[in-house]
Formats: structure tokens, sequence, C-alpha cells
């Protein structure tokens, strides 16, 4: 099985569509599937940001993640309650990114810690 993912008719990708594009290729991978990214077919800005927020180094890219305006990509292997609800509510949903309610942010990150 091989996944061949080609950006080029890709225009934006947000830190959703990040966490969605990392969480299919690791899933393809434990899966026994190869995964191929198709980095020259990045735009640019899609490229920095991806660099910048850690997902490229973490597939293997040569480039490593520097602190900025991105949302620090996680590819965690082993569940560990504190650190993933911590990300989420500090990193991933504290940032006002996502517009949601703080009762909401609340229940996600409570899912996590209470698993």
């Amino acid at each position: 099985m091989e996944l061949i993912i080609d950006f080029h008719y890709c225009g934006f990708l947000g830190h959703i569509g990040v966490t969605f594009l990392g969480g299919i290729a690791r899933l393809f991978e434990y899966r026994g599937g190869n995964v191929t990214f198709r980095w020259k077919t990045l735009l640019e800005e899609i490229r920095v940001n991806l660099a910048q927020n850690g997902f490229l180094s973490d597939f293997g890219h040569y480039q490593k993640p520097w602190d900025g305006n991105s949302i620090p990509y996680r590819s965690d292997h082993q569940y560990d309650q504190q650190i993933i609800g911590d990300y989420l509510r500090y990193q991933w949903l504290g940032r006002g990114w996502v517009n949601i309610s703080s009762r909401l942010q609340d229940a996600i990150t409570g899912k996590v810690r209470h698993r």
C-alpha cells in the first residue's frame, strides 16, 4: 500500500488540516503502508508554515522547527494525558484560533485528562 500526498492543488493548509493530514499519514504507516510526500508541490508559504510548526521535520524533511506564529505539530507515540491535555489547552485551543467557548475547551481537555 502506498499513499502519495501531492500538494499541487493546496492553496491553504490550516492547523486543523495539518493535524488531520499527519494523523492520516501516521495511521497509514501504522497499518503497514508507505507514505510519500511530494514536498516540491507545496506553495512556499505553506512550506514555511509546515517547517515552522515541525510537521516537515516530523516526516523526515531536513528543516528543523522554530518558534513563531504557528501551533507546534505533535506526533505522540505514547499517551501522556498531562502533556497532551496541556498541549491542547495552551497551544491548540488556547490561542484563540479555534472559535469555541471556554466550557467546550474545558470539556475537550477534560476528556483527554480523564481518559
